[in-house]
């Protein structure tokens, strides 16, 4: 299967291309403590996103920050290379 890595930037300019105002996140690097992060806000001052992790924790992360792709459910607990 194959999935769009891109950075939070060109997520959020997708949210906003498609209305899309569920979309979940899953940066490639997480364990599967932490399972996905939806995008609230852009901030032009800062150039960053502002999102909220599963937890509830809300986050800032730099918009130019790659290695993002669309989660889908169960995503964390898939094996991954050590």
């Amino acid at each position: 299967m194959h999935q769009n890595v891109l950075s939070l930037k060109e997520w959020w300019s997708d949210k906003l291309s498609d209305k899309n105002q569920d979309l979940k996140l899953r940066y490639l690097g997480w364990d599967h403590n932490t399972r996905f992060l939806t995008l609230l806000k852009f901030d032009d001052k800062s150039d960053s996103i502002i999102g909220r992790l599963d937890s509830g924790e809300k986050v800032t992360y730099p918009a130019s920050s790659s290695f993002w792709v669309a989660y889908d459910d169960g995503m964390e607990d898939e094996a991954r290379a050590v």
